[in-house]
Order: structure tokens, then sequence, then C-alpha cells
């Protein structure tokens, strides 16, 4: 079969909000009248480009910052694992974009000189995980706009899992992607570890693979994703401040064992770690869907009448972590909620005293951008290293949740928001991972 694959209509829903390595927020106060939040920048540490909250007597965070002490409500800087220097060698502004990486040791990459056979009229094979939430479909439809956009591939073709846990599904998908002789393999893993034999089958072969939104530990791979360190960590950093670092929190997980889960765990154990006056009540797995998630976390609250303070989602689930405990007459606590969603936003506009911490992720331009590290990658500019992050984490607090709000958007809704273009990996941030700059 050749030709494109099947577009699947966008969800990415944009937002007028100005953040980039200068984020500014405000102190999330108890008071129910937005006057009352003084606006402070985020700091600049030699990590994040990105914050974490320090906690005030009153519970509110005045400032999000990564530091290498604090107390609760900071979140700890961590060293990239940057083995040879290959990500020094890009210069300070990468090195802080990866603060906290520690999934592998950073590489320099086998594809720095490498061409495909012909300048155009390529062949790409895409592997992709089940259109479960807005996130997977958002990332496809960006990926699949920017390859057709450029004229230069011929053939597209997608295979999706039919289950996010139906990992031998996806291998054989991607056995079958490789029997097809692309010019280049795209996957969106659900187990990393587990497709590291594949990658490195294709490469034998000639064929670069790139793992979107999936940090795959193999030299051979070309992952593009965000910090899932800062990403976690930040959201986090926020609601303890919230609950002046006292009280318990329920965890709202992810899938079992996949990277992005294992990244989520180190994440928030960090954040936890300068807060002995926080226990961890309890721990669900919602696995990205907010059906999942509202169902788990009811559960846990018909189990635990005495409530918690806080929350923690892994992502994408703020509308259904609400809608749960809407639904069983409690008025939720604080949330950290990960790349948000307009259900969350809207619950958080609609009540006015409410406080959460969320980040905004571009479902589109995170496809987009991958397609054009593809694309960069086809054009024969030689990237440099193993693993491209992006360099920014878009926080809504309080202070600019107007901007975000759109009227459009309801309660209980999964559909992203995004945040402006240009933010996740714009092209003057993309040149310095490649030998040559974009023609």
């Amino acid at each position: 079969m050749s030709g494109f694959g099947r577009m699947i209509g966008t969800r990415g829903v944009g937002a007028a909000l100005v953040l980039l390595s200068a984020v500014m927020l405000a102190a999330c106060g108890g008071s129910s009248s937005s006057s009352s939040s003084a606006a402070s920048a985020v700091a600049q540490s030699s990590g994040a480009g990105s914050a974490t909250a320090s906690a005030t007597a009153s519970g509110t965070p005045s400032a999000i910052t990564v530091s290498a002490s604090g107390g609760c409500g900071t979140v700890p800087a961590v060293a990239p694992d940057d083995p040879t220097g290959v990500l020094r060698s890009l210069g300070s502004k990468y090195v802080a974009a990866y603060q906290g990486f520690r999934d592998y040791p950073l590489a320099k990459s086998p594809w720095e000189n490498w061409k495909p056979a012909h300048k155009s009229g390529w062949n790409v094979q895409i592997v992709w995980q089940p259109l479960i939430n807005s996130s997977t479909i958002g990332y496809l439809n960006g990926l699949e706009e920017e390859l057709k956009a450029s004229g230069k591939v011929a053939t597209m073709q997608v295979q999706t899992m039919d289950s996010v846990t139906d990992v031998p599904q996806q291998l054989q998908e991607i056995q079958t992607a490789i029997q097809r002789k692309p010019d280049l393999l795209i996957i969106f893993p659900a187990v990393p570890n587990a497709v590291v034999p594949l990658i490195a089958q294709a490469a034998k072969v000639g064929i670069p693979t790139i793992s979107e939104f999936q940090n795959t530990p193999s030299k051979y791979a070309v992952s593009v994703n965000q910090n899932f360190y800062l990403a976690q960590a930040l959201p986090a950093g926020g609601v303890l401040g919230l609950m002046g670092g006292k009280g318990s929190v329920l965890e709202v997980h992810g899938i079992p064992g996949i990277q992005g889960e294992i990244d989520t765990v180190a994440a928030w154990a960090q954040v936890l770690s300068r807060c002995p006056n926080v226990k961890v009540a309890g721990k669900v797995f919602g696995e990205y869907t907010n059906t999942l998630a509202k169902s788990m976390v009811q559960q846990f609250i018909a189990t635990h009448p005495a409530g918690v303070q806080g929350v923690f989602d892994a992502g994408v689930m703020g509308a259904g972590i609400l809608g749960a405990f809407q639904q069983t007459g409690r008025t939720p606590p604080p949330l950290g909620d990960p790349g948000t969603t307009q259900g969350a936003i809207a619950y958080f506009h609609d009540h006015p005293s409410y406080r959460m911490v969320g980040t905004l992720t571009p479902r589109n331009e995170v496809g987009q951008d991958t397609g054009e590290v593809a694309l960069r990658m086809l054009e024969g500019d030689g990237v440099k290293i193993n693993t491209i992050l992006s360099p920014t984490q878009p926080l809504v607090t309080k202070a600019n949740l107007a901007q975000v709000y759109e009227p459009s958007f309801q309660e209980g809704s999964a559909v992203g928001v995004n945040p402006p273009p240009g933010h996740w990996l714009p092209n003057s941030y993309l040149d310095g991972f490649f030998v040559h700059k974009a023609s």
C-alpha cells in the first residue's frame, strides 16, 4: 500500500498565552479575587527555564524555581546524564533544557553524516500508539501534516496499536515497517526498551528511527520529546506549595512500566523528598484516559473518607480527576495537571476560589516539529545527538488563567489546550542539534 495515511480531525485548541523561557507566574493566593495575586518571574537556574513553587507561610507558591537546595515545594536540580559531553558541546541553553534528564546516557548520534539514497520521493513508515486521547491524535495529525506539506514524501503509511498494552502487536508492526524498506522510520513506542532491538535491526540496513514523545535508550534512535522531569516536577511542586507543605496527596499515574511513567515516578519522588510533612495517601492508574481516571479516583475517594490535600496527575487526566471529586460531593483539592485540557481549565475558571497548576502541550505542534526533525534528517542536515528535548514548560496558574481560558471550554472536556505556536521546538533552537542549519 502506498500513499498517505488517513488524516484524523484536529483536536488542538489555540490559547492566547505568551510563555517561553521567561514565564510569568502569580502567587496563587487563597482569596477568590484574582487581584490578590502578585505576578513574579520564573527563576532561570542552571537547569530549567521553568519552575517549582516555594511555599510561603500562607501555603501560597510565591515563585516557581529549580534549585540545588530548598524546602517543600521546590524542585531539586538534577544534572543530565552527559558522560561524553555531547550535550555540553551544544551550548548552555541546551544544558538548561535537559535539567533532570537521567533516562539513559546522552550520546552522539550515528546519523550525523547520514543521507538517504535519493533527494525526494521518500518512504516514511509510522508506527503509533492507539488514538485514545487528544494527545496521541494531535501528535499524529501534526506529523502527517508536516511530512505531506514538504512535497518530498511519496509514501507515508501509518500503523496503530489496538491497545496500549499490546506491545507484541506494536513490535510486529515495526517489523512490517522495516520490511517495507523505508528511508526513515518514526515510532511512538508504548514501551521504549522493548523496541531497542528492532531499532538496531533497522540501523543495520541503514534506516534511522525517530522516537516520538518517548525517550528510547538506543544510540540509533533520535528521541524527540519534552523534558518529563520538569513536566512532572513543576506542577507537583506547585501543588505542594498550595498545600503549604503539609497534608497528603493522591497520585494518579499513567501506564505501569512505560518510560513516561518511570520518569513521572522519579520526578514526583524527587519533589516529595523535600516534604517531610507530606505523605502519599494512595496511587491509582488512569492510563492517560479521563474515563478510567475518573473511575479509579472515585474508588479511592470511597475508601478514603478523610480526603487528600492535593493531587498529582501524570498527564491529560485532569478533567476526569476533577469530575470524580465533583460527583462524590467533594471539593477538589489543588491539582497538578501536565498537558491540561479544556475541561480542567473550564473548572479552574468557573470556580474562582480553586487553585491548580497545569502545563500546556501543543498537540499538533509536537507532531509537526517531529516532522521537521525527520525532514532535516532526510535532507542530510546531520543530527548530532540521540535525544532532542523541548526547551520550555508553559505553566498555567491563576495569574494567566484569563489568557488561557476561552468561553467555548466546557467542564469535563478532554480536548487539549495549546500554547501559542513556536514554543515547542523553534527552528532557531532546532538548528543547534544539526550540523547544517535548515535550508
